[in-house]
């Protein structure tokens, strides 16, 4: 019994610090990486020309305002895929109607934050007269596809 208060208190002494012994301490350098991220609102918006008179002396028009959201600060540029000149296609006689379209605005800034107000871009598109006054009288569908890249 004795032997075992002796090992007991002998353990006890070697866990306690004694004086003049000194504690450690280690600093952790802590890092983190917010990715520059860029994502729009919403897969699709719709852009209509409306119904074109084929008699008209105007070029038909359509806009559309589309928003993003991209992280705080960073640079955006936002572009059209293609070249500037895009077409669409009849439903009933697979015939082209050729249209141009450009951005108008809003296609380069710096994020202000994935929540809150978003950014904008607007684009434009056009049909010449010439290329609706003889066009099939028809529903014309398209695609033009926008990219935003921090």
């Amino acid at each position: 019994m004795k032997s075992r208060v002796l090992l007991a208190a002998s353990a006890a002494a070697l866990l306690m610090p004694a004086a003049g012994m000194a504690a450690g301490s280690h600093t952790l350098n802590v890092t983190a990486v917010v990715d520059g991220t860029c994502t729009f609102d919403s897969l699709s918006s719709p852009m209509d020309f409306g119904t074109i008179d084929p008699t008209s002396a105007a070029p038909a028009t359509a806009t559309a305002a589309v928003n993003f959201h991209c992280s705080t600060g960073t640079p955006y540029t936002v572009t059209l895929q293609g070249v500037g000149s895009y077409s669409l296609t009849g439903a009933v006689s697979a015939a082209s109607l050729p249209y141009s379209a450009a951005i108008t605005g809003g296609d380069t800034g710096f994020g202000a934050g994935m929540t809150g107000a978003a950014q904008t871009v607007n684009v434009g598109a056009s049909i010449a007269v010439a290329d609706f006054q003889n066009a099939a009288a028809d529903s014309y569908t398209g695609t033009l596809i926008l990219d935003v890249s921090p």
